[in-house]
C-alpha cells in the first residue's frame, strides 16, 4: 500500500506504543502523519516503523532528552549517534545549528514539542495546593538512594 492522506487502519494500534504520537487536523481528526518522539525502546518499535514507513508518513520531534542525538544522561538508552538523525523524511527540532546535526537530505522545522499545547480532556480541578520539590540534597553520585 502506497503513502496516501487517508487514514492507515492501523494508525490507532500504532499510537498507542510510546514513541509513536498522533497528529491531528484543525477539526481534531487523525491525520496520516506520526511523530516519533523518542528513540525507538524496543526491536518491535523499530519493526513497526520500518513496516509502515511506506505507508504513513513518520516525522521526528525533539522531546525526549537529546533526541535525534545519544543522550549524555548515562542511564539512558543509547544509540549510534546517526541513527536516528536521517531516518525520517522530516523533523521538528529545537537544536542550535541543525545543518552540524542533520544531512541535508531531511526537511527541518524548527519547532520541537514543547510548542504544542494540548487540549484539555476534562475540567481543570481547583487548584488545593501549590508546592515545588527540590532535590538539591541527593546523592547524585549514588544513584539519589536513600531520597
Amino acid at each position: 500500500k502506497a503513502l496516501t492522506s487517508e487514514l492507515h487502519p492501523k494508525y490507532k494500534a500504532l499510537i498507542r506504543e510510546y514513541p509513536f504520537q498522533p497528529v491531528r487536523n484543525e477539526h481534531g481528526q487523525f491525520v496520516n502523519v506520526i511523530l516519533v518522539r523518542s528513540p525507538f525502546r524496543t526491536d518491535h518499535h523499530e519493526q513497526l516503523y520500518q513496516k509502515f514507513k511506506d505507508e504513513i508518513l513518520f516525522l521526528g520531534i525533539s522531546s525526549w532528552e537529546d533526541y535525534p542525538l545519544p543522550a549524555s544522561n548515562p542511564f539512558s538508552s543509547s544509540f549510534p549517534r546517526e541513527k536516528f538523525v536521517g531516518l525520517f523524511p522530516g523533523f521538528l527540532y529545537m537544536h542550535r545549528n541543525p545543518e552540524k546535526i542533520f544531512p541535508s537530505h531531511v526537511k527541518l522545522l524548527l519547532l520541537s514539542q514543547s510548542d504544542f499545547s494540548l487540549p484539555s480532556l476534562m475540567p481543570a480541578l481547583e487548584k488545593k495546593y501549590d508546592f515545588t520539590f527540590s532535590g538539591s540534597d541527593q546523592d547524585v553520585a549514588q544513584d539519589c538512594v536513600g531520597w
